[in-house]
Protein backbone atom coordinates (compact mmCIF):
# COMPACT_ATOMS: atom_id res chain seq x y z
CA UNK A 1 0.00 0.00 0.00
CA UNK A 2 1.34 3.31 -1.50
CA UNK A 3 1.19 6.49 0.48
CA UNK A 4 -0.76 7.61 -2.41
CA UNK A 5 -3.04 4.77 -1.53
CA UNK A 6 -4.17 5.63 1.98
CA UNK A 7 -4.36 9.66 1.50
CA UNK A 8 -5.90 10.16 -1.67
CA UNK A 9 -6.05 13.37 -4.29
CA UNK A 10 -9.73 13.00 -5.31
CA UNK A 11 -11.99 13.13 -2.39
CA UNK A 12 -14.72 11.26 -4.63
CA UNK A 13 -12.44 8.21 -3.84
CA UNK A 14 -13.67 8.79 -0.35
CA UNK A 15 -16.84 7.54 1.03
CA UNK A 16 -18.75 8.61 4.07
CA UNK A 17 -22.01 7.15 5.40
CA UNK A 18 -24.58 9.95 6.09
CA UNK A 19 -25.01 10.44 9.57
CA UNK A 20 -29.01 10.86 10.47
CA UNK A 21 -29.93 13.93 12.11
CA UNK A 22 -30.53 13.84 15.60
CA UNK A 23 -33.48 15.74 17.21
CA UNK A 24 -32.32 18.70 19.60
CA UNK A 25 -34.72 19.90 22.26
CA UNK A 26 -34.07 22.29 24.88
CA UNK A 27 -34.38 25.89 26.57
CA UNK A 28 -32.60 28.94 25.93
CA UNK A 29 -33.11 31.93 27.33
CA UNK A 30 -36.22 30.84 28.70
CA UNK A 31 -37.74 29.57 25.05
CA UNK A 32 -38.61 26.15 24.48
CA UNK A 33 -36.58 25.01 21.01
CA UNK A 34 -36.08 22.28 19.17
CA UNK A 35 -34.25 21.20 16.27
CA UNK A 36 -32.78 18.40 14.06
CA UNK A 37 -29.00 18.68 13.80
CA UNK A 38 -26.10 15.99 13.13
CA UNK A 39 -24.61 14.48 15.87
CA UNK A 40 -21.69 16.15 16.09
CA UNK A 41 -23.02 20.07 15.73
CA UNK A 42 -21.26 21.70 18.67
CA UNK A 43 -23.64 23.73 20.96
CA UNK A 44 -21.68 27.07 19.97
CA UNK A 45 -22.37 26.21 16.27
CA UNK A 46 -26.74 25.30 17.38
CA UNK A 47 -26.39 28.63 19.29
CA UNK A 48 -25.43 30.16 16.74
CA UNK A 49 -26.34 28.67 13.65
CA UNK A 50 -29.54 27.13 14.22
CA UNK A 51 -30.64 30.62 16.57
CA UNK A 52 -28.71 33.39 15.34
CA UNK A 53 -28.19 34.26 18.56
CA UNK A 54 -24.23 35.80 17.79
CA UNK A 55 -23.45 36.85 21.43
CA UNK A 56 -21.72 33.42 21.98
CA UNK A 57 -18.60 33.28 20.33
CA UNK A 58 -16.36 30.98 18.96
CA UNK A 59 -13.48 31.99 19.32
CA UNK A 60 -9.68 29.78 20.02
CA UNK A 61 -11.34 26.25 19.64
CA UNK A 62 -9.79 24.67 22.07
CA UNK A 63 -11.98 26.04 25.25
CA UNK A 64 -9.39 28.28 26.35
CA UNK A 65 -10.40 31.97 25.35
CA UNK A 66 -14.05 31.47 27.02
CA UNK A 67 -15.63 33.42 24.39
CA UNK A 68 -18.38 30.63 23.81
CA UNK A 69 -19.19 30.40 27.53
CA UNK A 70 -22.71 29.88 28.53
CA UNK A 71 -25.21 28.78 31.39
CA UNK A 72 -26.37 25.60 31.19
CA UNK A 73 -28.63 23.96 34.10
CA UNK A 74 -27.12 26.73 36.62
CA UNK A 75 -22.99 25.82 35.92
CA UNK A 76 -20.91 28.17 33.62
CA UNK A 77 -19.99 25.66 30.38
CA UNK A 78 -17.60 26.09 26.96
CA UNK A 79 -20.67 26.13 24.47
CA UNK A 80 -17.55 25.06 21.74
CA UNK A 81 -16.39 22.03 23.91
CA UNK A 82 -19.92 20.33 23.90
CA UNK A 83 -22.16 18.95 21.39
CA UNK A 84 -25.79 20.02 21.07
CA UNK A 85 -27.13 16.51 21.42
CA UNK A 86 -26.21 16.70 24.84
CA UNK A 87 -27.51 19.17 26.12
CA UNK A 88 -31.02 17.50 25.59
CA UNK A 89 -33.55 19.14 27.75
CA UNK A 90 -30.77 21.50 29.57
CA UNK A 91 -31.92 24.98 30.41
CA UNK A 92 -29.39 27.83 28.31
CA UNK A 93 -28.42 30.92 28.85
CA UNK A 94 -26.64 33.02 26.66
CA UNK A 95 -25.32 36.54 27.01
CA UNK A 96 -29.07 37.36 24.98
CA UNK A 97 -30.39 35.94 28.47
CA UNK A 98 -28.90 37.68 30.54
CA UNK A 99 -30.86 41.38 30.36
CA UNK A 100 -34.59 41.63 31.42
CA UNK A 101 -37.14 40.89 29.12
CA UNK A 102 -37.81 44.88 29.26
CA UNK A 103 -34.01 45.36 28.08
CA UNK A 104 -32.88 46.27 31.57
CA UNK A 105 -29.16 44.92 31.89
CA UNK A 106 -28.13 42.47 34.12
CA UNK A 107 -26.51 43.94 36.97
CA UNK A 108 -22.95 42.40 35.82
CA UNK A 109 -23.59 44.00 32.30
CA UNK A 110 -24.65 47.64 33.82
CA UNK A 111 -20.99 47.25 35.83
CA UNK A 112 -18.86 46.36 32.49
CA UNK A 113 -20.44 49.20 30.98
CA UNK A 114 -20.13 51.73 34.20
CA UNK A 115 -16.75 50.94 34.69
CA UNK A 116 -15.16 50.29 31.31
CA UNK A 117 -14.52 46.77 31.60
CA UNK A 118 -14.95 46.13 27.70
CA UNK A 119 -12.79 43.01 26.20
CA UNK A 120 -12.26 42.98 22.79
CA UNK A 121 -15.70 42.06 22.62
CA UNK A 122 -15.51 38.11 21.82
CA UNK A 123 -14.91 36.88 25.32
CA UNK A 124 -17.16 39.51 27.15
CA UNK A 125 -19.35 36.24 27.85
CA UNK A 126 -16.74 34.96 30.09
CA UNK A 127 -15.85 37.21 31.63
CA UNK A 128 -19.65 37.84 32.61
CA UNK A 129 -20.95 34.22 33.14
CA UNK A 130 -17.39 33.33 34.70
CA UNK A 131 -16.92 36.14 37.32
CA UNK A 132 -20.28 35.70 38.93
CA UNK A 133 -24.12 36.10 38.11
CA UNK A 134 -27.04 36.63 40.54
Amino acid sequence: CSKNDRFPRNSTNLTMKETPAMKVELKVNGKAVSADVPPNTLLVQFIREHLRLTGTHQGCDTAQCGACTVIADGRSIKACNALAVQMQGADITTIEGLAAADGTLHPMQAAFIRHDGYQAGIAAGADLFGRGRA
